[in-house]
């Protein structure tokens, strides 16, 4: 598969930008294998939203979620087995620790019939006070057409900074609009 581009670096640059997580106050870049998949997937399209999970209490599980310009879903899941492995570590090894797809597939957002979240609460202010404009939402799953049913990228009820609650606001802006759900 060739990527055609006109600009091959940027175009990874880009996705490379969209697939970053926050984790205890610190900000990490997805590894390249993760920026890889998810570029194939998207092939000679942009991205419009995205959303990223990083989970490093065991294996590290790098979790995004990219909807394009042309109204597709795009989701991957891998799995390093190196603790707290993002792209600075992946960069500061000497040795190159392969991911493992979990899962990693492109569907078509007409395709979603059913948009699931399991969790939502108002978000709080700096001072902890509820602000009755703002709802957290966490758990989110969408079900298609076909009965399949996939879990996304998105929990802001565990999220701390700003930047991943402004992603994950584009993101689900971005698929309620897309959907109609």
């Amino acid at each position: 598969m060739e990527i055609t581009a006109q600009d091959p670096d940027h175009f990874w640059f880009e996705i490379g930008h969209h697939l970053t997580a926050t984790r205890n106050g610190i900000r990490s870049s997805a590894p390249s294998d993760v920026v890889v998949q998810a570029g194939t997937l998207l092939g000679n399209h942009s991205v419009a939203a995205s959303v990223a999970s990083f989970d490093a209490s065991g294996p590290s599980i790098w979790t995004v979620s990219l909807i394009t310009d042309d109204d597709r879903l795009i989701h991957v899941r891998m799995k390093f087995d190196e603790a707290e492995f993002d792209s600075l570590k992946e960069q500061n090894s000497t040795e190159r620790a392969a991911g493992t797809v979990i899962e990693a597939w492109v569907r078509r957002l007409s395709d979603i019939v059913c948009l699931g979240i399991r969790a939502a609460r108002l978000r709080k202010s700096a001072l902890g006070h509820p602000i009755s404009a703002l709802v957290d939402v966490g758990g989110v799953s969408v079900t298609f057409r076909d009965g399949t049913a996939a879990d996304l990228a998105v929990d802001q009820t565990t999220m701390t900074l700003r930047g991943d609650r402004g992603n994950s606001d584009e993101f689900m802006q971005a698929l309620r609009e897309r959907t109609g759900l």
